[in-house]
């Protein structure tokens, strides 16, 4: 019977991962791409993806929580898989917690503005915006990343 338990908490492991992981990828590089694409305009289409973005990385959080319980009640001591799992955790929580409502409000700013179109290429709040996006981009890939290697090592 523990042997079924602890494979069990192996196995929900793996899809909590893969879930989270799975929010990710699908909310940048499958979601955003197509409501850019197909938006009339680049600021309803940043409005689209900033909420796809927003419960994406609710879910993510959720997802890698019931990944942390799934470690614990599986057994998991090894220091590498918790290091890996509060770095793609934290990532998460700074997208979803700081750097999305910081878009927003930035996005919020650049309508006020006219659109980013309306904006000099130096304009300081078309700067502001771009790295903004740009660290969440990289923050979200870097959480990507953890997320793989964690469902690689539990193979």
């Amino acid at each position: 019977m523990a042997t079924r338990t602890s494979h069990l908490h192996a196995a929900g492991l793996r899809l909590a991962l893969a879930l989270a992981l799975a929010m990710l990828v699908g909310s940048a590089y499958l979601a955003a791409p197509v409501i850019f694409a197909k938006a009339p305009s680049r600021e309803l289409a940043g409005g689209i993806a900033a909420a796809v973005f927003a419960r994406a990385y609710l879910l993510a959080g959720l997802f890698l929580l019931a990944a942390g319980a799934f470690a614990w009640r599986a057994g998991e001591r090894a220091r590498g898989f918790w290091l890996a799992w509060l770095l793609a955790a934290l990532l998460v929580l700074a997208l979803g917690a700081g750097f999305a409502p910081a878009i927003a409000a930035m996005q919020a700013k650049l309508a006020a503005a006219g659109g980013m179109q309306a904006l000099a290429a130096d304009d300081p709040l078309r700067r502001r915006f771009a790295l903004l996006h740009g660290g969440a981009s990289l923050i979200h890939l870097a959480a990507s990343i953890a997320l793989a290697w964690l469902i690689v090592r539990r193979g």
